[in-house]
């Protein structure tokens, strides 16, 4: 198993560090960074190799879903997904469509293990 760097971006300070807390239990050899906005996250991406980005989609400014956007159009490879509290079908098949994994909050082991599992090289 390759170490990977995973981007946190989440504008709850708390939600963060629970995913950081949790991946530290189950690939304590990831990097990790966070973001605190899409704005940031973009920043970070520009500047560093992210192997799996989990995006909040409730954030002011940018959403989730319209930064997830962005990022197909730069990084169409990406490894991305969706964290949310927000269960509407809408923004389940909207996720969906854009190629992202779902992930509902509250973060655990067994959900973040799913999507990690899936970029496991």
């Amino acid at each position: 198993m390759t170490a990977k760097t995973v981007l946190i971006v989440d504008d709850s300070r708390v939600a963060r560090m629970v995913v950081i807390g949790l991946t530290g239990k189950i690939r304590p050899d990831w990097s990790l960074r966070e973001a605190a906005s899409a704005d940031e996250a973009l920043v970070i991406i520009e500047e560093t190799a992210i192997d799996l980005a989990l995006i909040d989609n409730a954030m002011p400014g940018m959403s989730g879903l319209e930064l997830v956007e962005r990022l197909r159009r730069s990084n169409p490879d990406l490894a991305i997904a969706l964290i949310t509290a927000n269960i509407q079908d809408a923004v389940r098949r909207k996720a969906e469509s854009l190629g992202v994994g779902f992930v509902e909050k509250p973060a655990t082991e067994g959900k973040l293990e799913v999507v990690y599992a899936g970029i496991d090289s």
